[in-house]
């Protein structure tokens, strides 16, 4: 599901048949549970273990935290330079 846009569920009509569905999303949870939260890492080498020990400690701590929940997607640039 991509809720990528600004209104919510006000972007809907009445007569869509899942709205209500969005709806009830909203008012129980934050919108941020529906948005996915981006942490950047820019290094000269985001594959060296320093860097890459401190992403795993980082996705181990968050794949904790009740307020966060998974898949939790490691993208690195064609550098090596940034992961996301």
């Amino acid at each position: 599901m991509d809720l990528s846009f600004n209104c919510g569920s006000d972007a809907f009509p009445d007569a869509v048949e899942g709205k209500r569905a969005l709806e009830l999303l909203e008012e129980h949870f934050t919108v941020g549970l529906t948005q996915p939260a981006f942490v950047i890492v820019d290094a000269a080498d985001v594959r060296s273990l320093e860097v890459s020990a401190s992403v795993d400690r980082l996705i181990e701590s968050l794949d904790k935290d009740e307020a966060f929940f998974s898949p939790f997607d490691v993208v690195t640039n064609d550098a090596a330079t940034c992961f996301m």
